[in-house]
């Protein structure tokens, strides 16, 4: 289980080309295609593999207790993976926005949520996963069952809290707790997915969320939901119900994926995931309208043009992403090095 599974980094190819496409796909098109059902669980999807990859960390290296977790060597290179990329991309925000001579928010506070564009709140939780995930794998370790109940409790007792409370949708994205279901599972994934294959618990959990996720973000998606924030609402605690099932059964596809060329060129896609996430969120914030507008200028306004859209979107996005990437981990390296030399 230490290795690094061929199965997990497509998967999250798969979700970052999701990504872009929610951002390219609005309107008509986006319930035409029901993107409710598979492009709009990629950052659920995305937190439970998260809460796999760290069960798998915790396991290759033995750590046993909070203190070991947020010891240095544990938590400075996951910290950099985070933050050196984010920097370096956020710079590049604050050129644009000067370039582009856009009306953003302070600097400073952007930076502490996020920076600029869509999905900018997925940052400040990554740093809240690697707080709190010593207390979700602890809550698991003590009873499975128990903890997810209690796991789930909570995040639907904080969704209600941010509803009634009216809490802006800056704090409320922000904040991890609507992805702790996600990231549990992620755990029991990690730990019990073989044993729960065997059983019919994939199954059901897929019809209960699967049901969950067609009348929160399909037959009622206009609804005014009195439990939920209305915004985030089929990506919420019971969502996980319906992502757990698929998440287990691509990872059991993981024996096929290997030494086939299209598995591992679509894995180093998922390695490159979060350099693609960063990419699209610059450019959705501040190229885009341009690109736009220059498509405007030569295409009709039908599919076709739709279509060539969408491509150009996606290049841009899919290898600006890998080639930062590239440029990223070579500083990280050479960062890591300077650390372990002296």
């Amino acid at each position: 289980m230490a290795e690094r599974k061929l199965s997990v980094d497509i998967l999250k190819a798969v979700c970052a080309v999701w990504v872009i496409l929610l951002h390219t796909i609005y309107g008509n098109w986006y319930d035409k295609l029901g993107m409710v059902f598979w492009a709009q669980m990629a950052v659920p999807i995305f937190m439970m593999l998260s809460g796999y990859t760290y069960t798998s960390s915790i396991r290759k290296k033995e750590i046993v207790g909070p203190i070991q977790w947020f010891s240095f060597d544990n938590m400075a290179p996951k910290i950099r993976r985070i933050l050196i990329p984010y920097s370096m991309m956020f710079i590049a925000e604050v050129i644009l926005q000067s370039l582009t001579k856009s009306a953003k928010m302070n600097s400073i506070f952007a930076f502490l949520t996020g920076g600029w564009g869509p999905g900018a709140y997925y940052i400040p939780l990554l740093f809240q996963l690697l707080l709190i995930f010593p207390i979700l794998y602890r809550t698991y370790q003590r009873n499975a069952m128990e903890g997810f109940c209690k796991v789930f409790a909570l995040s639907v007792a904080v969704e209600y809290i941010f509803s009634v409370m009216s809490l802006s949708d800056l704090l409320y994205s922000r904040c991890i707790s609507r992805y702790i279901v996600m990231i549990y599972l992620g755990i029991v994934l990690y730990e019990k997915g073989t044993i729960i294959l065997k059983t019919l618990l994939p199954q059901m959990m897929f019809i209960l969320g699967a049901t969950f996720v067609f009348f929160a973000g399909w037959l009622y998606k206009d609804y005014s939901a009195k439990l939920f924030n209305t915004d985030w609402f089929v990506t919420t605690a019971p969502s996980a119900l319906y992502v757990f099932p698929i998440v287990l059964w691509f990872i059991q596809y993981e024996p096929w994926f290997q030494n086939r060329k299209l598995a591992v060129w679509c894995a180093a896609l998922g390695r490159a995931s979060f350099h693609i996430y960063l990419v699209q969120k610059a450019y959705f914030a501040f190229v885009y309208t341009q690109v736009l507008e220059i498509l405007n200028q030569y295409l009709p306004n039908n599919l076709l043009s739709a279509c060539i859209e969408l491509i150009v979107n996606m290049a841009i996005c899919v290898i600006g992403g890998v080639i930062f990437w590239m440029i990223s981990r070579k500083i990280e390296q050479c960062f890591s090095q300077k650390i372990s030399n002296r």
